[in-house]
């Protein structure tokens, strides 16, 4: 796939709670939001899938505005994971994904990274926090996998990896990088910044709603930065193999 504009924002306002002048993001990257709480990551990342109504400005989508999707042609390119998801029936998890009447395999890329298969009959409620999250992660996957297998999909996560132990948290971030890495565009929202380090491909620092600083780790990763975005003093640590590793400090 050629790589073109996955996301590109002209002058988005919306409700004094985001104000971003200009921002383009290219098919198959893996971009990282980052932000103290409200900073605006949530209503960025819903106000890019098309869940919030743009008040002023423009976005467009794969080289389309998104005014012009349709609410199921979207759907099936464009999947969005939210912080607060609720089920109001008892369902199992392989109802909840969809995996019914005999069809009850998960594609291997998804069972590999989120270990799902063995509670597959269990109902989503029975499940530890955890569980339930790695089961919404995949349902959301699932939901544009035929998009994802044409390297055109695009994956908007609110805050995946809340709830997930180090090892899912490390083989989500895993998987998102690798279909990044064919094409598809992946943005999550995230509050670890050593994990965005190690696997983002772009970042997005947010402060009260507007851009701070925009591109690779390396280049927007700081001491000053990052005490800008977060008010609170960062130490850069160094390993033996000289793994930049920022270090929080806080005030007591």
């Amino acid at each position: 796939m050629d790589k073109g504009f996955a996301v590109q924002i002209d002058k988005l306002s919306l409700e004094q709670r985001i104000d971003v002048e200009k921002l383009s993001l290219e098919s198959g990257e893996f971009l990282h939001v980052l932000g103290a709480n409200g900073s605006g990551k949530s209503t960025l990342l819903e106000t890019i899938a098309g869940v919030l109504d743009i008040q002023c400005g423009d976005i467009q989508l794969l080289g389309r505005h998104l005014k012009s999707w349709g609410l199921s042609e979207l759907a099936n390119h464009r999947a969005l994971l939210t912080q607060s998801i609720a089920c109001q029936f008892e369902l199992s998890v392989a109802e909840v994904l969809g995996l019914m009447s005999g069809r009850n395999q998960l594609p291997a890329e998804i069972e590999d990274a989120f270990e799902i298969a063995a509670f597959m009959d269990k109902p989503l409620s029975h499940l530890s926090g955890g569980q339930q999250q790695r089961v919404h992660i995949a349902r959301v996957l699932l939901q544009v996998w035929p998009a994802i297998c044409e390297n055109t999909a695009l994956i908007i996560l609110d805050e995946p990896l809340q709830k997930l132990d180090i090892v899912h948290q490390q083989s989500c971030l895993t998987l998102l990088r690798s279909l990044a890495s064919r094409g598809n565009t992946v943005i999550v929202s995230s509050h670890d910044v050593n994990l965005s380090n190690q696997f983002a491909s772009q970042i997005l620092l947010l402060k009260s709603g507007k851009p701070i600083t925009y591109g690779t780790p390396q280049n927007v990763f700081s001491l000053e930065t990052l005490k800008s975005a977060f008010e609170c003093d960062f130490h850069l640590v160094y390993s033996e193999n000289e793994y930049e590793f920022f270090h929080p400090v806080v005030n007591s």
